[in-house]
């Protein structure tokens, strides 16, 4: 069997097999229960970025590829699909919003990933939309 988890300094990161025994998904699985005619939508906001692209502030949206790269390391079945929807536009890249759009694209990428890891069978659309507006309010 694969290893679940991995101790990394103070943390421990849940590889998908280790998840997927965590939550009892394994039965499911195994009795054809994947996902399967199912969509998950996803809503973030810039997605999942080329690192080297968007520090030229050119926006490229890599999230598909990176869940290729993602199964293809934890030995897991590609999506039936994965698509990227921009609702309200492309977002833009600018010297303002870089840092949020990198932090963002971490966030995508587990998302998508992990989603993908607990419904292998089912489809993805990742809705991105063209601005990132934070609202705070006060309790």
């Amino acid at each position: 069997m694969r290893s679940a988890q991995e101790e990394w300094g103070y943390a421990v990161i849940w590889f998908p097999i280790g998840l997927e025994w965590m939550y009892d998904e394994l039965p499911l699985f195994y009795s054809g229960y994947t996902g399967q005619g199912l969509t998950i939508a996803i809503v973030d906001a810039f997605g999942d970025v080329n690192f080297t692209l968007a520090s030229q502030y050119v926006y490229q949206n890599v999230a598909c590829n990176d869940l290729a790269t993602f199964d293809s390391i934890f030995y897991l079945p590609p999506p039936a699909s994965c698509t990227i929807i921009y609702p309200t536009g492309v977002p833009m890249l600018t010297p303002y919003n870089l840092p949020y759009a990198e932090g963002w694209s971490w966030e995508t990428a587990l998302d998508i990933e992990y989603a993908h890891t607990m419904a292998p069978g089912a489809r993805y659309s990742l809705l991105l939309p063209r601005t990132l507006v934070m609202t705070y309010s006060l309790m």
